[in-house]
């Protein structure tokens, strides 16, 4: 954006005149600028390439703890803005090291303590005399502040931000542990101890501020102008609270950064009611988050005191003269005083939603959960027995484990995957038909800050009945997000190498074993044929090349073509054109007939061809379900058998590494995958 008028200068000065520092210290300082300064939190993100290409080889720890490569990220994300201040690169929680609290970035659920600080005894413990370790931070600063030691073209230097956590942040984040430790968005841990033990509230309060003096002492001797103390969950306190327990040990830290000999900015989230007391801790700027107008923050924290802020960051959704006008709107408010930062706080958070079908916990959950699958129609009890049977046939118990389902385990180990390679991109997972839903984990994404669902069905085919009820799931549950729906990404072509993968060895083996080419079948699941296509018609033909009967519907085609492009993928191997089939497998009991040709058949018609061995591979699955540990490797094992025919299956994809880079694929956008919408809900 350059339209003239979003630069309107603060107070008319000239930068190459006026003293004192960089025009973004001296806004701390509420002294003359020549415009309002501007930098963004999170400047170093997924949107730069350079970033992603370092989080590819390196995780978000290794970054921070290698000076040369968090200066590098630091100094691509500001002079790629071009904003007038850059923040390093580092996390709140890397004093916790030299504490003696291990913590670490755990797939899927952030930050996790693996002993949580509960008791006095714990608290006692913590170390204060160890911060010199975290001088890996001080050493990226010197080079970040080297780099932009000169002016630059219009006379001002850069100014360099260092930064801390705040005492109640960083204690919440030891207590409550992380949510594999039993953390609480509602802090209950943090705050039983804050009420109940006072004598180690008081000690952890000392402790924490003593390391962050410390560690700040650092960061302003290696060339930070301005150290920023962030609140992060300050605005889960009351005001009382914070006042009685939180304000003095956050005004100590406060004031003994100031006597380093640089200006402090304190900033906190949902904190329109604390904004009065949070500026009684003498910061020289009070960060305000987008949810109060920034006049009415100004006149909260006193005019004595610089503000920071503050556009709403869902702005960056609207169009482009609507988010100029958002911006506008934030300058006419701060009115030119001398004092305003601008600043996109809290920026907003994209995610993946990982969708899945769900499978119950214990086998006394089946008759709850087809009634989910049904839509509440209920079920003969022997059809519910039949059912039990078959998931306990495949490792389903009467009581729970100390592991996740059989078939949940490799849904949450693929989410897991993705996000270790999506470089810090949280991925969620879903399911329709059990817990965790997808209503629930929305509503966690909101709670976690998520602004941009990007959701994927692991259903790669695209049957608009069946995709579409997870699209509808996922849009009633997701009002004021924006949505990304990917319906259907069938023709990946890492996906078929993923099954491509999978099947070489297998096949080489049944024909080695077999003495002669072995068929392969590639299996979809069956739907009915009225949600396919008008009629009671099925898909003609199990061999290539066969004439397939017209469906509005995509499903029946995608699913065959994913087979193709992985046959496709065996010709290194000696596999030819005629030497696989297709037919769709585990066809219903109820509406209507069910899309063929069946499994049954097919197999029938292999081993009437002479054949003596059959190898299986069901591409319209992205990791075990009962319909493949049961109706293959049990029922169909058991027909084959019976007919003559040895029946070899591929191993299913599962922790395939192919399919998560396909995924990551797809998420990025590298591949053009089917998208059915992106809606932005009313209300955002």
């Amino acid at each position: 954006m350059t339209d003239a008028s979003l630069a309107r200068p603060a107070t008319q000065t000239s930068a190459e005149t006026t003293p004192g520092g960089s025009r973004f210290v001296r806004a701390c300082l509420r002294r003359p600028v020549d415009r309002t300064p501007i930098w963004f939190l999170r400047q170093a993100g997924r949107y730069m390439p350079e970033y992603m290409a370092v989080r590819k080889h390196h995780t978000l720890l290794a970054i921070c703890r290698t000076p040369e490569i968090a200066a590098e990220v630091t100094i691509t994300a500001a002079e790629r803005l071009g904003v007038d201040a850059a923040i390093i690169f580092a996390d709140l929680l890397l004093p916790f090291t030299p504490m003696g609290l291990d913590f670490e970035f755990v797939a899927g659920e952030g930050p996790v303590v693996h002993t949580p600080v509960r008791t006095l005894e714990q608290v006692q413990a913590l170390r204060t005399d160890r911060t010199d370790e975290l001088n890996y931070v001080a050493r990226a600063i010197e080079k970040v502040a080297t780099h932009f030691a000169g002016p630059r073209a219009d006379g001002d230097t850069l100014g360099i931000i260092g930064f801390c956590g705040a005492p109640w942040t960083l204690a919440a984040y030891m207590i409550e542990g992380g949510k594999q430790s039993g953390g609480d968005r509602n802090y209950i841990e943090t705050k039983k101890l804050m009420y109940s033990n006072g004598a180690a509230w008081s000690l952890l309060m000392e402790k924490i501020v003593t390391v962050l003096v410390a560690y700040a002492r650092q960061q302003v001797e290696a060339g930070a102008d301005v150290i920023q103390v962030f609140d992060s969950w300050v605005g889960k306190l009351s005001v009382g609270d914070y006042t009685q327990y939180c304000l003095e040990w956050t005004t100590e830290l406060v004031q003994r950064i100031k006597a380093l000999g640089v200006p402090v900015i304190y900033f906190g989230v949902e904190t329109a009611s604390l904004l009065p007391a949070m500026s009684e801790t003498g910061a020289d700027v009070i960060g305000l988050d987008w949810r109060v107008p920034l006049e009415v923050g100004w006149k909260a924290v006193g005019a004595g005191c610089a503000v920071q802020g503050n556009l709403d960051p869902i702005s960056l959704f609207a169009p482009e003269e609507v988010l100029k006008e958002h911006v506008r709107e934030v300058l006419r408010a701060a009115a030119g005083r001398p004092g305003h930062i601008f600043n996109l706080v809290e920026m907003g958070r994209s995610a993946v939603l990982l969708l899945a079908h769900g499978t119950p916990d214990v086998l006394g959950e089946m008759a709850e959960y087809l009634g989910k699958v049904t839509g509440g129609r209920g079920l003969p009890q022997e059809v519910v027995e039949e059912l039990q049977h078959r998931y306990a046939q495949i490792g389903l118990r009467e009581t729970p484990g100390v592991e996740a389902p059989p078939l949940t385990k490799w849904t949450m180990t693929q989410g897991h995957l993705l996000e270790h390679a999506l470089a810090g991109e949280r991925v969620y997972v879903g399911m329709r038909n059990w817990h965790p839903y997808i209503a629930d984990v929305i509503a966690q994404m909101r709670i976690d800050g998520v602004t941009h669902i990007k959701a994927v069905c692991l259903a790669p085919q695209n049957s608009r009945t069946s995709v579409g009820l997870y699209r509808r799931a996922v849009l009633a549950a997701a009002t004021g997000i924006e949505v990304e729906f990917v319906a259907g990404w069938a023709e990946s072509p890492l996906l078929a190498e993923a099954f491509a993968e999978r099947l070489r060895p297998v096949w080489t083996e049944a024909c080695a074993e077999s003495r002669q080419q072995v068929p392969v079948l590639f299996t979809a699941h069956s739907v009915p044929c009225r949600t396919i296509m008008t009629g009671e018609a099925s898909v003609a033909g199990a061999r290539p090349g066969t004439p397939e009967q017209s469906s509005p519907d995509p499903y029946p085609v995608e699913a065959k073509r994913t087979a193709e492009m992985v046959a496709d993928r065996m010709a290194s191997v000696g596999f030819g054109d005629k030497d696989w089939l297709f037919a769709f497998q585990s066809q219903g009991v109820s509406g209507g007939p069910w899309i063929g040709p069946t499994v049954e058949e097919t197999l029938k018609a292999i081993r009437a061809e002479g054949h003596v061995g059959v190898v299986m591979q069901p591409v319209g699955f992205l990791c075990d379900h009962v319909e493949i540990l049961y109706d293959i490797d049990v029922a169909f094992r058991e027909m084959a058998s019976e007919l003559g025919l040895k029946l070899w299956r591929a191993e299913s994809l599962n922790d395939s590494p192919v399919l998560v880079k396909a995924l990551v694929e797809v998420v990025s956008g590298e591949y053009k995958a089917t998208v059915d919408e992106v809606t932005v809900p009313a209300g955002v």
